[in-house]
């Protein structure tokens, strides 16, 4: 994970239970700030169960302030959707344009 200001983050990789933990971390402190925060995910390869619950606590936290999910890979989009969370109130999903 790479942050790239106090509210927007770059994720790459996979987000499962070997990498949890230092998402947790890394977002700590966004879970306090005001505004909109933003994770992309256009490097995320694989999100698991443990991952998925990682992104619901920070949309939790979030609320009201709001949370952007920017740019799912395709695999990860589908994983989203197989579970409801494409619709969720949780954030608002941007999709790359193509």
């Amino acid at each position: 994970m790479r942050r790239l200001s106090e509210r927007e983050f770059v994720v790459a990789g996979e987000l499962d239970g070997s990498t949890t933990e230092q998402f947790d971390a890394s977002l700590t402190e966004a879970r306090d700030v005001e505004g909109v925060v933003v994770v992309d995910l256009s490097g995320l390869t694989f999100l698991d169960s443990l991952g998925i619950q990682c992104l619901i606590r920070l949309g939790m936290s979030r609320s009201p302030n709001g949370l952007i999910l920017r740019h799912p890979t395709a695999r990860v989009a589908r994983v989203l959707a197989l579970r409801g969370l494409d619709r969720a109130s949780l954030w608002t999903i941007e999709r790359t344009e193509r």
